[in-house]
């Protein structure tokens, strides 16, 4: 699996912003999804820059307007930093991993909710 690059704080909230969306987003559109917060409209279009050149977002111009679509789904993302994770901490083996969590850790619905999961990939 091609290893991906880790969205800071401030890239994570950007690229939430576009996934929730589900489409193609401008500037515009992003610094408004992002409300009330601290955000400038000059660092959100940095931002996408940004996001743009590691690969996190594909870019259409319409007429003057740059739109912004996730080129990487929130789900493969996840999938692939929980991955990168596993490999890094616990030589890739997920048991262990569960292991450590179950170490006074784990509540009793927890560890229902983990049984379930697990029944699934018992079949």
């Amino acid at each position: 699996m091609e290893k991906l690059k880790r969205l800071s704080a401030s890239e994570r909230e950007i690229m939430d912003a576009i996934w929730q969306s589900g489409g193609a987003l401008c500037v515009n559109d992003v610094f408004d999804a992002l409300g009330d917060s601290e955000w400038k409209y000059t660092t959100v279009a940095t931002f996408l820059t940004r996001l743009l050149k590691k690969g996190f977002l594909e870019c259409e111009k319409v007429g003057k307007q740059n739109y912004y679509r996730a080129s990487v789904s929130r789900d493969e993302y996840l999938l692939k930093q929980t991955d990168e994770f596993l490999e890094d901490m616990y030589d890739g083996a997920a048991g262990s991993f569960i292991a450590y969590l179950c170490r006074d850790k784990v509540s009793a619905e927890d560890y229902e909710e983990i049984m379930e999961i697990l029944k699934k990939y018992d079949k």
